[in-house]
């Protein structure tokens, strides 16, 4: 059910900060698995704005202006949800990211990103995600976007700065 004070909204450079906390929060309700041995200590470093050049990330955006690629939903003040997507050289179209603060999980922020998406990318040849094998909920998000899983694309995974291993699976949407 989507709620009617969410607005989608190109991401701006005074957005970094809310942004990495919408994806740190996002991040530690969904990556943890005692199964590979991934914990929130392997999540967090990634998200340690002391760590992060908060200014070159305002810069990027800065030198970026806002436009199709990077959006944010926001409920006021609040980001509530981000995503990146790019249109590849050869024509694909690629969802780098598209993200939901857990508190609004299941309330239409990811369908307003998704319906974003698939709108910048209509005249690709197909669209493709890489997702994290484990998350359940993403891959039913995407498959119920006509997404289906390519079990032949091997991904090498996503390494976490301590070098554990989040495994990724490839989705892809064929011709729009």
């Amino acid at each position: 059910m989507e709620d009617s004070n969410l607005k989608l909204d190109f991401a701006r450079a005074d957005d970094v900060r809310k942004i990495n906390d919408l994806l740190r929060d996002a991040w530690l309700a969904t990556y943890p698995n005692e199964e590979l041995g991934i914990t929130e200590d392997d999540i967090l470093p990634a998200f340690d704005m002391s760590k992060i050049d908060e200014q070159k990330r305002k810069e990027f955006f800065q030198k970026n202006p806002p436009g199709p690629g990077y959006w944010v939903v926001r409920n006021g003040d609040e980001v509530c949800g981000y995503m990146k997507v790019r249109i590849q050289p050869d024509g694909r179209g690629r969802i780098q990211g598209l993200y939901s603060h857990p508190k609004y999980f299941g309330k239409g922020v990811g369908a307003i990103l998704m319906k974003a998406a698939l709108e910048y990318m209509k005249d690709c040849k197909e669209v493709y995600v890489e997702c994290t094998a484990y998350n359940e909920r993403a891959k039913k998000f995407y498959m119920k976007y006509g997404f289906k899983l390519d079990e032949s694309i091997k991904t090498p995974g996503f390494v976490l700065v301590t070098g554990k291993v989040l495994p990724e699976q490839t989705l892809i949407k064929k011709k729009l």
